[in-house]
């Protein structure tokens, strides 16, 4: 009654801090926190890409397409007029006017764009600047049927146009250099923050490995050496070494188990003494019976009439 009491004393004890269940809540609770920590620093990075770097990376494609196109634009506008300077055949004003009506768009799609960009700001007012000026000294006198037509006069209003195109040109790329200079440093902010998050994957990785893999050696140097002693204790008990006792040491869940071992054996070997002692009672009282038998036929003899 009193193993038993025992036992459920013990079972009923909190675990200690070195039991297995603590262990691998403690490993858990690790696992959760490095899982959290890389969900939150992903998540930072992505919020990042998508709402920062993306946005301004689609911003300057799209107005550096735009700049593309006008100067596309602006460049039917000048073969045009060039072809109709010199043949006087309405035909070419139709691709002026398709350069006119697509330099609107594309030049409506570079403000709305890149025109907020403080550093691109200027750079767009230059170039259409230097678009207006050429529209408005070369283009619409040719449009106008203003030109001259004095051959050294129309060489002359023909270079004229070519220096009004070039000073737009000029402003054009300008424009362009620094939208694909700013694209291309987008994209590599994008590259590193990518790079960023994936460093930091596969480090977090690396340390759940590492964790998982100390762990588990902990846990195996925890569990194997107290489980081999339980059953080698066990073992010895059933073949009748009832002597065989288990070291309690080790985590507290096999601290029970080895003084329920324990108690098992000693509650055996009480339990053999015991029958023991009553074996050894049994043969001294068959002991007395076979004295008294002996005695009582002695007296008999005795009793006999013959004797």
């Amino acid at each position: 009654m009193s193993d038993e009491v025992e036992l459920g004393t013990m079972n009923d004890r909190a675990p200690d801090s070195d039991s297995v269940v603590d262990r691998l809540g403690h490993a858990f609770r690790f696992i959760s926190v490095a899982m959290g920590l890389l969900i939150i620093v992903i998540a930072a990075l992505l919020i990042y890409v998508v709402g920062s770097l993306r946005p301004d990376d689609v911003r300057y494609a799209e107005g550096d397409r735009a700049v593309q196109q006008a100067h596309q634009a602006m460049t039917d506008q000048e073969t045009g007029l060039r072809a109709y300077l010199i043949l006087h055949d309405s035909v070419f004003l139709q691709p002026y006017q398709q350069g006119v009506d697509a330099l609107a768009a594309a030049n409506d799609t570079v403000t709305r764009r890149v025109g907020s960009v403080s550093a691109a700001a200027p750079l767009v007012l230059e170039m259409r600047v230097t678009q207006q000026a050429w529209i408005s000294q070369w283009a619409i006198v040719v449009v106008n049927n203003q030109s001259p037509t004095n051959p050294d006069d129309l060489r002359a209003f023909l270079v004229q146009g070519k220096n009004l195109f070039d000073q737009y040109r000029v402003s054009e790329q300008r424009l362009d250099s620094l939208l694909d200079g700013r694209r291309e440093s987008v994209q590599t902010r994008e590259d590193q923050v990518l790079a960023l998050g994936l460093g930091t994957i596969l480090l977090v990785a690396l340390g759940l490995v590492v964790v998982m893999e100390r762990q588990r050696r902990s846990l195996r140097k925890m569990l194997v050496a107290p489980v081999d002693d339980i059953v080698a204790a066990t073992e010895r008990i059933a073949s009748g070494d009832l002597g065989a006792r288990v070291d309690t040491t080790g985590p507290t869940e096999f601290r029970r188990i080895a003084a329920s071992v324990n108690t098992m054996g000693e509650a055996l070997v009480r339990a053999r003494e015991e029958a023991a002692s009553r074996s050894d009672l049994v043969e001294q009282q068959a002991e007395q019976l076979r004295r008294i038998l002996t005695m009582a036929r002695e007296i008999a003899g005795t009793l006999s009439i013959p004797y």
